[in-house]
């Protein structure tokens, strides 16, 4: 009932017509490749976005290295650069 009702109360917080939810599926399915292209040529700046990677890093390292989308910055979890295993002698 929580949810019915947190998804009700959108429609007019958002000002959404009554049959938003119903429209949906219909809407989505609409979309094409060129829209998703378009639109991510007009808000996604290659240069200026992040990838955010997490999970144990040798297991995941030289994955995210074979799709030579830039250098590696490990850090930690309030984003100051990390120590690595190999840098600070620690073995798991």
């Amino acid at each position: 009932m929580p949810q019915t009702v947190d998804t009700s109360s959108e429609l007019f917080l958002y000002s959404l017509p009554l049959d938003f939810y119903s429209q949906l599926p219909a809407k989505v399915d609409a979309v094409t490749i060129a829209d998703v292209e378009r639109v991510a040529k007009q808000y996604f700046v290659p240069g200026k976005m992040f990838i955010v990677a997490v999970g144990d890093q040798k297991k995941i390292e030289s994955g995210l290295q074979s799709l030579n989308m830039g250098k590696i910055q490990l850090t930690s979890f309030d984003g100051t650069p990390a120590k690595t295993a190999e840098a600070s002698g620690a073995t798991q």
